[in-house]
């Protein structure tokens, strides 16, 4: 599917095209011409990050470092490819795509604490409670803005709704 989008660059703005397959390129910058190569990068980065993860894990699943490097390597890539090329439609889409991206890699050096690398289990330990408090403020967080922007919509609604029907 990646592919299809990718060669259809020139169809995007057409309105059965964008029915099929519109949800690839929501929020993006897709309708500006100058930025249609770099939001077509974006569903490739994507689809290479899930099979670099699946050949990883396959072909190295005793070799938990190369794993983990080619985790790095994608998200290093998607940070860089983020910043420089901004093909997102707004700021803040931006700014959590990089947060997120950020979180990954702070997870991933994380994970490193709980092989060899440490060999103090204590510490390893120590470094769990982290981990889990890393991944709860990355849920919360994530939590938050859904029900933050879930809830800015429903009262837009419904102060739209009740203003309708003041009018009637």
């Amino acid at each position: 599917m990646t592919f299809y989008v990718c060669r259809n660059r020139v169809k995007w703005h057409d309105e059965s095209f964008r029915s099929k397959i519109g949800t690839v390129l929501d929020g993006t910058k897709g309708d500006q011409a100058e930025y249609r190569a770099q939001v077509a990068v974006l569903p490739l980065f994507f689809l290479t990050r899930r099979l670099i993860t699946a050949v990883s894990l396959v072909w190295w699943r005793d070799f938990f470092f190369g794993q983990v490097t080619a985790q790095y390597f994608c998200c290093i890539c998607m940070l860089t490819f983020l910043q420089v090329a901004s093909p997102l439609e707004s700021q803040s889409n931006l700014r959590l795509e990089t947060f997120n991206e950020a979180i990954i890699l702070g997870i991933l050096y994380l994970l490193v604490c709980f092989t060899h690398f440490q060999p103090d289990v204590n510490r390893r330990n120590d470094l769990g409670f982290v981990y889990i408090g890393v991944i709860c403020f990355f849920t919360a967080e994530h939590f938050g803005l859904l029900s933050f922007t879930t809830g800015k919509n429903v009262h837009a609604l419904v102060k739209t709704n009740w203003q309708q029907r003041k009018m009637r």
